[in-house]
C-alpha cells in the first residue's frame, strides 16, 4: 500500500487549507461567496469602490482570499493589480493585519514556486506583523514556515513547527488547522516509520475534517494504508466504502490512479479478487506513473498468481526494468514473489543485473538494512541454484548481518514510537491544561463581567435612591414650609379676629352706654303722648337687650357654662382656637350659621368652613344635629 507523500503533498495540503480557511472566515464575517472579477478578469472602478467600503477589520481576509485565488487560477494581471491596491491600502492605513496576509500570501506563494529559502524569509517577516489574536493568520505562518523547512530539509524544525501549529488549532479548536497539521505530522512520522504516532494524527485529522465538512481524500488514504499494514483489512474496509464515492469523481490522473491502486492492493488483501480485477482491469501499465510502477507491478503479480500462476514468470521477466528502475521499493515489496518465481526459474534474473542495481542504489541500500537483506537473500538464491554453495553461504551471512543492522535499527523505531507516543501523551496533556486555561480565563471574564454588572447595578440603585431621598426630602421641605406659611396666616387671622373682637366689645359697650344714657334722658322728658313714649322706651330696651345677648360675650359666656362638653372632645384643647370654640357652642346652642356670623362677626361662608372641618375633626356624620350634642352632654 502506498501513503501520499511526495514533497507537492504538504504543499497542496497548505495551499487548499489556506484557500478553505480563507473562504470560510470571509464568508462568516463578511457574507462574501464569489470574487470581484468583472468580465475582463481585472479590477474595475466599480471593483475598487467596493472594496474601499468594507471597513479595516473586515477587508482584509476578502483581499487575501481574493488574491490567491487569482494567482492559483492563473489570473497573473488581477493578481498583480490586486497585490498593488492591496499593498497601497494597507500602507496608508498603517495596517498590521493587512500587512500580515500580504506577507502570509508571497511566503505561500513562494513555496509554491519551489523557493522554500524565500518563502521562509517571509513567513517570518509576517509573524512579525500577528498580535497573536488573529488566528487564520497565525495558522498559516506557522503552516508556512513547517512546510519551508520541510523542502529545505530541516526535518526536525519542520516538526516543531508543525507541533506548535498543531498545539495552537487544538487550542483555539479551528478543525481546518487541525487537520492540516495533523496531516502533516502524520505524514513526517510515516516517513520516519513511526506508525503508531502517524496513526494517530491522521485519525485526529480525519475527526477535525469531518468536523469541518471537507475530508482530503488523501488522508482516507494514508489511514486505509496504515490500517492494511497493520492487518486491520475490515477497518480499512470500512473506512474506504464511506469515501469511494468521493475518490471515483477524483479528476487528477496522479490522485485518482493513487486511490485506486491502494483500493486494489487492499481488495486482493482481503481475498476480494473479482473485485480488484474490475479496478485493475482499467488501467494499463504504460499509464502508469513512475513512482507507482512497483506497486502496480506487485499487484499484477498478486491477481497473476491467484488466477494465472504459470504466467508470473513472464510477467516479472516483462517489467524487470521496472525493477532497476525502483531497486530499493521492488525489492522490499516484491521480495516474496520474486523469491518464488526464481527458486523456479534461476535463470529468469542474472545475477550481474542485482549486482548493478545494487551499486545504483548503494545509499539507500545503506539506509535501509532490510532492502539489503532481501537483495542478498535473492542472489544467494540464485547461486545455490547454480550450484556455488560457498557464495550462497557467504551472502546469507551478509544478509543475516544485514537483518541484525535492521532489528537495531526496528528497536529504535520502536522505542523511537513509544517516545513520541509518550510526547503525544504530553502534548495532550498541553492541550487539556490550555484548554482548562481557556476555559479558566472565559470563567475569570465572565466573573468580571458580572462584578461590573453588580457595580453598575449598585451604582444606579444608590443613584435612584439619593434621589428618591433628595425629591422625598423636598417634599417634607415644601410640606413644612406651606405648615409654616399657613400658621402664619393663621396667626395673622387670629391677631385680626382679636382686633375686631376688640372693637366689636368696644363698640357694644358703647352702644350699652348710649342705650342707658337715652333711656334715662327719655324717662325725665314728659309728653302727653305716652303711648308713643312707650313704643320708643320699648325699642331702646330692645337696642339694649341685644347689645348685651347678641355680642362676642355671648358666646364666651356659653363657653364658660358648658366646659364639660369641650373635656369631652380633647381637640378644642389642642388645635382649636376661639373662634372655633365660638362657633361651636353657638351651634349646639341652636343659633344658626347667619345668627352665629353676626355675633362673632365673621362671614357666613367662614362659618360654614369652620363648622365642616370640626365635623371632621370630631368624626361628626352630616345627619348629626348640632343640638344633640349639647344634649349628650
Amino acid at each position: 500500500m502506498r501513503v501520499f507523500m511526495r514533497k507537492n503533498t504538504i504543499k497542496l495540503v497548505s495551499i487548499g487549507a489556506l484557500l478553505l480557511v480563507l473562504s470560510v472566515y470571509v464568508i462568516l464575517n463578511i457574507g462574501i461567496t464569489r470574487g470581484f472579477f468583472d468580465e475582463t478578469g481585472g479590477m474595475s472602478d466599480s471593483i475598487y469602490k467596493a472594496m474601499d467600503k468594507l471597513p479595516e477589520g473586515k477587508y482584509e481576509m476578502a483581499m487575501a482570499r481574493e488574491q490567491i485565488m487569482a494567482y492559483y487560477s492563473g489570473n497573473m494581471p488581477y493578481y498583480h493589480q490586486l497585490t498593488q491596491y492591496f499593498e497601497k491600502r494597507a500602507d496608508r492605513d498603517h495596517n498590521r493585519i493587512a500587512w500580515l496576509y500580504i506577507k502570509s500570501n508571497k511566503a505561500s506563494i513562494y513555496l509554491a514556486e519551489n523557493k522554500p529559502d524565500s518563502a521562509l524569509v517571509m513567513a517570518w517577516e509576517a509573524e512579525k506583523e500577528a498580535d497573536g489574536n488573529n488566528i487564520v493568520g497565525l495558522g498559516n505562518i506557522y503552516n508556512t514556515i513547517a512546510n519551508s523547512h520541510y523542502h529545505l530539509g530541516h526535518q526536525d524544525s519542520a516538526k516543531f513547527y508543525m507541533t506548535k501549529g498543531y498545539l495552537f488549532a487544538t487550542t483555539q479548536k479551528i478543525d481546518v488547522f487541525i487537520s492540516m497539521f495533523g496531516i502533516n505530522l502524520g505524514t513526517y512520522y510515516y516517513n520516519h516509520l513511526l506508525y503508531g504516532a502517524a496513526s494517530y494524527y491522521f485519525n485526529t485529522a480525519l475527526e477535525a475534517s469531518k468536523r469541518a465538512e471537507n475530508t482530503p481524500l488523501m488522508l482516507i488514504n494514508n489511514i486505509t494504508s496504515i490500517l492494511s499494514a497493520q492487518h486491520k483489512y475490515k477497518e480499512a474496509d470500512s473506512l474506504w466504502n464511506i469515501y469511494i464515492a468521493d475518490m471515483e469523481k477524483v479528476e487528477t490522473p496522479y490522485e485518482r490512479q493513487m486511490y485506486f491502486l491502494n483500493r486494489i492492493l487492499h481488495l486482493q488483501n482481503m481475498g476480494r479478487w473479482k473485485d480488484a480485477r474490475k479496478i485493475y482491469s482499467e488501467y494499463k501499465p504504460d499509464e502508469v506513473y513512475d513512482v507507482m510502477r512497483v506497486s502496480y507491478l506487485r499487484a499484477m503479480l498478486n491477481q497473476t498468481l491467484e488466477e494465472k500462476p504459470e504466467e508470473a514468470a513472464a510477467l516479472l521477466k516483462r517489467h524487470l526494468n521496472w525493477v532497476g528502475e525502483r531497486y530499493v521499493p521492488a525489492v522490499s515489496e516484491l521480495f516474496s514473489h520474486m523469491h518464488d518465481i526464481i527458486s523456479k526459474n534461476p535463470a529468469l534474473i542474472p545475477m550481474d543485473s542485482i549486482i548493478q542495481w545494487e551499486k545504483n542504489f548503494v545509499t539507500e541500500l545503506k539506509d535501509d538494512p532490510k532492502a539489503a537483506s532481501h537483495s542478498n537473500k535473492l542472489k544467494s538464491l540464485i547461486a545455490y541454484k547454480k550450484g556455488n554453495a560457498v557464495l550462497a553461504y557467504e551472502l546469507m551471512e551478509k544478509s543475516r548481518l544485514n537483518d541484525v543492522a535492521f532489528e537495531g535499527i526496528s528497536d529504535s523505531l520502536r522505542y523511537a514510537d513509544f517516545s513520541e507516543k509518550n510526547q503525544l501523551n504530553k502534548l495532550k496533556e498541553d492541550i487539556n491544561l490550555a484548554n482548562l486555561e481557556i476555559v479558566q480565563a472565559k470563567k475569570e471574564k465572565t466573573y468580571v463581567n458580572y462584578l461590573w454588572i453588580l457595580s453598575i447595578s449598585v451604582l444606579i440603585t444608590f443613584i435612584i435612591a439619593l434621589l428618591f431621598a433628595l425629591s422625598y426630602r423636598k417634599t417634607k421641605l415644601d410640606y413644612a414650609l406651606d405648615q409654616i406659611s399657613f400658621i402664619k396666616a393663621e396667626e395673622n387671622y387670629l391677631l385680626k379676629e382679636q382686633e375686631l373682637n376688640s372693637r366689636i366689645v368696644n363698640l357694644s359697650q358703647m352702644i350699652v352706654i348710649k342705650a342707658q344714657d337715652l333711656g334715662k334722658k327719655i324717662k325725665l322728658v314728659s309728653s302727653e303722648d305716652k303711648e308713643t313714649l312707650q313704643d320708643v322706651k320699648r325699642e331702646i330696651d330692645e337696642l339694649s337687650r341685644l347689645g348685651i345677648e347678641d355680642k362676642p360675650q355671648l358666646a364666651d359666656k356659653l363657653i364658660d357654662n358648658h366646659q364639660g362638653i369641650f373635656e369631652r372632645f380633647p381637640i378644642f384643647k389642642e388645635t382649636a382656637n376661639l373662634t372655633e370654640k365660638r362657633i361651636f357652642i353657638l351651634s349646639i346652642d341652636g343659633y344658626k350659621p347667619k345668627e352665629i356670623a353676626n355675633v362673632v362677626g365673621v362671614s357666613v361662608q367662614y362659618v360654614h368652613n369652620v363648622r365642616t372641618r370640626l365635623r371632621k375633626k370630631l368624626n361628626l356624620d352630616n345627619n348629626v344635629e348640632w343640638e344633640s350634642l349639647k344634649k349628650t352632654g
